[in-house]
């Protein structure tokens, strides 16, 4: 089966990082996958071995070549890792579209539900998710993200923090997040107002922030983030209890071995999101044996193996449907549960054997494998055998 696989793929993105652990899969398969980089802007048509990559044109997901390049590639199905809002439902009728839904809001907000009604079939990647799309009418087959073990796996967080030089009786908390929206889907400033009341009754802590300082915030035009210095002002953080990443690096590409050496040396990840359409942190850090803590909303709620989930309002967004606005004083909460289950080693041990079940051949295998098959039937069965 000939599949056009519609995703980021050279941008360093939970997605992207999807996207290059199934698509070679896929290469070895009976399956001839395709790629086209969404959001990879106007360039030219690129080949990484057997591989074929389709740019983007003036859309930056594809509303105005999708037809050609499916059409071009001679796909058979067009599978689509990105949030589907901002397809057009024209466009996504001319081409036989399976997309990889995320669903982050409760409930699937209108334009989702609107442009899906154009998909021949749609995968789940959380059972939340999948939830939510019955309810909005539709019938979704379940096939979660994964993670990478050769990445992520526990290691010993002594010598790890040695290789960071992050002391060692620091309690280091990490949070892995986009900063590209106001207010901040990863609730940037809502961690930052906690981490200034936890860290003055705890003064030997640290706060990995890896994300953007400024967000995707232009020199004029649209503010699409957060000012995490002004905040750290604001709120009075203390500026060395916070290390950030160099920026340069940020942008450019830091390797995920160097975000799991951040996992091994951590005591616990905090994600106090509005709502995650899967939260692939959760599982990356939880792989390496790091504890993690989530809002008790949509998809990172069923990854949070330790419990530690961070209370919410319900807050409407711009999407017209609701997400969760995180409490700050029940991160708090969560930072203090970490620092008193801090070097327990079931929970640890316990947080890895959960994570396996993402395991990238495992889900390959399980899900991927018979979902594929399935529709490659189906495909065979569509076509009418010729008479004489």
């Amino acid at each position: 089966m000939r599949i056009l696989w519609g995703s980021n793929y050279t941008v360093n993105s939970s997605y992207s990082f999807e996207s290059r652990r199934i698509v070679p899969r896929l290469l070895r398969s009976r399956h001839k996958p395709t790629v086209f980089d969404i959001r990879s802007g106007g360039g030219a048509v690129s080949q990484v071995g057997d591989l074929v990559i389709l740019p983007a044109a003036l859309d930056p997901v594809g509303n105005d070549i999708i037809p050609q390049h499916y059409q071009n590639s001679r796909s058979d199905i067009f599978i689509t890792l990105c949030d589907v809002w901002a397809f057009q439902q024209n466009v996504m009728q001319q081409v036989n579209w399976y997309p990889w839904v995320p669903v982050d809001h409760v409930p699937a907000p209108p334009a989702v539900v609107e442009v899906l009604k154009a998909a021949h079939g749609m995968f789940a990647m959380t059972r939340f998710g999948e939830r939510q799309l019955k309810d909005a009418g539709f019938n979704p087959v379940y096939w979660p993200l994964s993670v990478d073990p050769e990445v992520w796996y526990p290691g010993d967080m002594e010598q790890s923090r040695a290789r960071l030089n992050i002391p060692q009786d620091t309690y280091l908390v990490s949070f892995i997040g986009v900063n590209d929206s106001n207010p901040s889907r990863k609730g940037i400033p809502e961690l930052m107002a906690a981490w200034a009341m936890f860290h003055k009754q705890h003064p030997n802590s640290k706060l990995y922030l890896h994300t953007s300082l400024l967000g995707n915030m232009p020199i004029a035009g649209a503010r699409n983030g957060v000012d995490v210095g002004y905040l750290t002002k604001m709120f009075g953080v203390d500026p060395q209890s916070i290390i950030m990443p160099d920026q340069y690096r940020l942008r450019t590409g830091i390797p995920a071995t160097e975000l799991a050496t951040y996992a091994r040396a951590s005591d616990m990840l905090i994600l106090p999101s509005r709502g995650e359409g899967f939260g692939l942190p959760l599982i990356e850090f939880q792989r390496a044996g790091c504890p993690v803590a989530t809002t008790d909303i949509a998809g990172g709620a069923e990854l949070c193996s330790s419990g530690w989930l961070i209370d919410y309002e319900v807050e409407w967004s711009w999407q017209n449907s609701t997400v969760a606005r995180p409490g700050i004083a029940s991160i708090v909460t969560a930072l203090e549960t970490g620092l008193q289950h801090r070097g327990d080693t079931q929970l640890r041990a316990k947080a890895v054997e959960f994570a396996r079940e993402y395991d990238v051949d495992y889900v390959y295998d399980k899900y991927a494998v018979p979902i594929l098959n399935n529709i490659a039937e189906e495909l065979i069965l569509s076509v009418k055998p010729k008479t004489a």
